[in-house]
């Protein structure tokens, strides 16, 4: 979807963005993941992945295809 929306000459840089912020999400969510592990167990860190991924869900589904 980005690169749909993204002109061609900036297609790179958009790519390594994506990149870095993709990497920088995995690191953050791991270390406040665990960081709510050991505080609270495992419920609140599957009912934040169970409300992340109806969100996504409702996204996807509210996307117009043309």
């Amino acid at each position: 979807l980005v690169m749909q929306a993204t002109p061609p000459r900036q297609r790179g840089l958009a790519a390594s963005l994506m990149s870095v912020l993709w990497s920088a999400g995995w690191a953050a969510a791991a270390l406040v993941s665990g960081w709510v592990q050991l505080r609270w167990g495992f419920a609140p860190v599957l009912l934040a992945a169970s409300v992340a991924y109806i969100g996504s869900a409702a996204a996807i589904l509210m996307l117009r295809s043309d």
